[in-house]
């Protein structure tokens, strides 16, 4: 409802999109219609039904050609947009919908035109996933394992002289995340390998993850 359906022509918008991305190489050019229909339409639609516009997602941030549109001045911020779908109520985000907004914003950082913008968006994002914390997947706890990764990796090589936001942000979800009761191995190794790349040779770091 609200306008957000897709007509014909952005129908095959859409299935164009996907054949690029979910076969072969992911090399070929996307359809450009799919950059509106996804700020305009499907990233406005309710969580619960996100899921295939995530899927989609997730693979074309990693097509060199989207990786460029988006990373151009002016153009759409899809992780703002899928922040805002995160936070934006309307119920409780389905599993399935957290998977594959994390490995979205995970494959963000895959792309080198991406991942500065993924970089300055730390905070926002990290706000967007606190509540994945609680989701007990597997899938879903090796993903928010991984973006802590990426982000500690990140935020150590800009440097540790200041201490910001996006750092406490970081070692915050990090500690959030180890005290729950993950049940992948993996995302346990992932979190702990996060926050040890954060809080090495940075005693505020530690000071912060004691508590």
């Amino acid at each position: 409802g609200g306008g957000l359906q897709m007509d014909e022509g952005e129908a095959r918008a859409f299935s164009e999109a996907a054949k690029v991305v979910m076969g072969g190489d992911n090399l070929g050019k996307p359809p450009p219609a799919i950059y509106e229909l996804l700020s305009t339409k499907l990233l406005k639609w309710p969580a619960d039904r996100a899921f295939p516009a995530l899927d989609l997602l997730r693979l074309l941030i990693l097509n060199p050609y989207a990786a460029k549109h988006y990373s151009s001045p002016g153009a759409p911020d899809p992780i703002q947009s899928v922040c805002a779908l995160l936070t934006g109520g309307g119920g409780a985000v389905p599993m399935p919908t957290w998977l594959m907004s994390l490995r979205f914003f995970v494959n963000c950082f895959r792309q080198g035109a991406m991942r500065a913008k993924a970089a300055e968006k730390c905070s926002a994002v990290l706000a967007a996933c606190s509540a994945a914390g609680g989701v007990r997947n597997a899938n879903v706890e090796v993903a928010y394992g991984t973006l802590l990764m990426n982000y500690s990796v990140s935020i150590r090589e800009g440097g540790l002289a200041k201490v910001g936001d996006a750092y406490v942000n970081a070692v915050s979800s990090c500690t959030q995340l180890m005290s729950q009761p993950l049940t992948d191995a993996t995302a346990r190794y992932r979190v702990v390998c996060a926050a040890g790349t954060l809080v090495s040779d940075c005693p505020e770091g530690v000071e912060m993850a004691n508590g």
